[in-house]
């Protein structure tokens, strides 16, 4: 099984929360790095080699009681809903001389969020409702920081009489005009 995670993550199931999968169930975020990667249980990302005939790929869509659910634009990569086990639907095809790759849709989750350990009570950031409050009326820097996480380039200028220049988060970044 050949795992392609840049087109995996085109058909990538993003959960509403960190420990919420697809199906509603629930997943423990605590050692993550022993667990083998979650995936949905009733799908396959498949990309076939090119020249591949259509009565192969007819006849592989049947035994797996498969149907396409999306298709990639560029690659022509398919996302399928299969019936039965995932693995052994893999595990039965890998080889196929029509298939480039068959795999699961993994599940990914972000991982952008900062190491403070103080990240759960800045509600501002991401407002989960932990002190009582509305969630998700936030600023969205969780979703911001999965797309950047900033450049060294960037001066932000604080207009404050109280910054804390030597706060741990700060003392490395403060920048003062030479």
């Amino acid at each position: 099984m050949n795992r392609n995670s840049s087109i995996s993550g085109e058909f990538a199931e993003f959960a509403e929360n960190e420990n919420q999968l697809p199906d509603g169930s629930s997943s423990n975020p605590e050692n993550a790095s022993n667990r083998e990667p979650e995936f949905v249980p009733d799908r396959v990302i498949v990309k076939f080699r090119p020249g591949a005939r259509s009565n192969d790929i007819n006849a592989l869509q049947a035994s797996l009681g498969a149907s396409v659910l999306e298709t990639t634009n560029t690659s022509g990569v398919q996302l399928w809903s299969i019936r039965g086990d995932v693995e052994s639907a893999i595990a039965a095809h890998s080889n196929n001389p029509a298939i480039e790759y068959i795999e699961p849709n993994y599940i990914v989750q972000t991982t952008a969020i900062p190491d403070d350990p103080d990240f759960d009570q800045h509600w501002g950031l991401n407002n989960t409702g932990q002190t009582g409050g509305t969630p998700d009326a936030d600023i969205d820097a969780a979703e911001a920081w999965d797309i950047t996480t900033g450049s060294s380039d960037a001066v932000v200028g604080v207009i404050d009489t109280g910054v804390e220049y030597n706060h741990p988060d700060l003392v490395d970044n403060i920048w003062t005009n030479p």
